[in-house]
């Protein structure tokens, strides 16, 4: 383990330990700043060296920190919420039958924050597939966003199911970490985003998202 990786884990275990038990006071706003602080002052790039195991806690404290935390500064959470993405989903590559499936119930709320935090990975993923603009209806093209929810829309046809069961509406497994609510799910499953959208395509939509995740955390 890197001096980098136990830094890491050093500080990304008191802010889950938080999180889980509803503490959203100054000490946790303090320790969610300072370990973006320590990711920026030391290069996110040093996450490339940390195992996959520890990716879990690294980029669950990353996720809450993006969608716990108010900065002032949406930047700050967007940038929060790629490195949470790469670490997770790095994770999930390595350990792909884990209880609960984090991972995933993270890159779902991170999906549907209303703070829009994957904005920018949404649009590099839209601008490798232009033809979905080109599919929208006339007035789904004058929509903001529409171009970008017709890519978020496929990869959570993906996501969902494999965290929350659409028939029964109900979580595969209750009370996990970093979940969406469920009233948010089943109102984004009724949505016609989400019923017109392709899912099988989502996959290989996600992998891209991946991938512009992992040249934000390479950067020197």
């Amino acid at each position: 383990m890197t001096i980098y990786e136990a830094n890491f884990m050093a500080m990304a275990t008191p802010i889950i330990e938080m999180y889980c038990d509803g503490n959203e006071r100054a000490r946790f706003y303090n320790a969610c700043s300072e370990y973006f602080n320590y990711s920026q002052k030391v290069r996110p790039n040093k996450l490339l060296d940390c195992s996959s195991k520890n990716m879990l806690p690294i980029g669950c404290a990353f996720a809450i920190l993006s969608l716990e935390i108010d900065f002032g500064n949406e930047d700050i959470n967007s940038i929060a919420a790629e490195n949470a993405l790469y670490c997770l989903l790095t994770h999930r590559k390595h350990a792909p039958k884990s209880f609960g499936d984090i991972p995933y119930n993270a890159a779902v709320s991170l999906l549907l924050s209303e703070s829009n935090v994957m904005h920018d990975g949404l649009m590099y993923v839209l601008g490798n597939h232009f033809s979905y603009v080109l599919d929208l209806s006339g007035l789904e093209k004058v929509r903001f966003r529409s171009g970008e929810n017709s890519v978020r829309s496929r990869i959570l046809k993906y996501l969902i199911p494999h965290i929350f069961d659409v028939e029964k509406l109900q979580f595969k497994f209750d009370d996990l970490p970093l979940a969406p609510g469920r009233e948010q799910l089943i109102n984004y499953v009724n949505s016609s985003f989400y019923k017109n959208a392709n899912g099988l395509e989502g996959e290989e939509l996600l992998e891209e998202l991946y991938d512009f995740c992992r040249q934000g955390v390479s950067q020197p």
